[in-house]
């Protein structure tokens, strides 16, 4: 009898060594999880930001060139009609105003937003990192188990 119980304690023993190496290897799967997330999102980050280069540089060729089309119109009007081309200055520089507004209030709002972004990402990094304190508390646990019916089976052989 003494045998057999010798045998399911070095059994159990084992079994819950193995399962401590899985929650190990668990554990470590979450890590490399998390450091994907932290990598993709500043690549995403950095992604955005040749996006918003790109478009401001578009943004600015398109501005030159509306802006020369527009001081060549107006050349124009002026030649025609002095009293007109101040009309439309007047109505150009109320429509400049207009988006500027409009481009500030969009880049507050975006700004907004990349922090956001920025808190999930955070909330996220720590949620990760509970879970891994979660898993490695566990394996501790299963482990100081593992050292009490070793330490019981050892009591029991002698």
């Amino acid at each position: 009898y003494t045998d057999r119980l010798k045998s399911f304690v070095l059994d159990y023993s084992l079994m819950l060594y193995n399962l401590e190496r899985f929650v190990l290897d668990y554990s470590l799967m979450l890590y490399n999880i998390e450091r994907f997330v932290l990598d993709y999102s500043l690549m995403l980050y950095n992604l955005e930001r040749f996006v918003l280069d790109y478009s401001l540089m578009l943004y600015n060729i398109e501005r030159f060139v509306l802006d020369y089309s527009l001081m060549l119109y107006n050349l124009e009007r002026f030649v025609l009609d002095y009293s007109l081309m101040l009309y439309n200055l007047e109505r150009f520089v109320l429509d400049y105003s207009l988006m500027l507004y409009n481009l500030e209030r969009f880049v507050l709002d975006y700004s907004l937003l990349l922090y956001n972004l920025e808190r999930f990402v955070l909330d996220y990094s720590l949620m990760l990192y509970n879970i891994e304190r979660f898993v490695l508390d566990y394996s501790l646990m299963l482990y100081n188990i593992e050292r009490f019916v070793l330490d019981y089976s050892l009591l029991l052989y002698r």
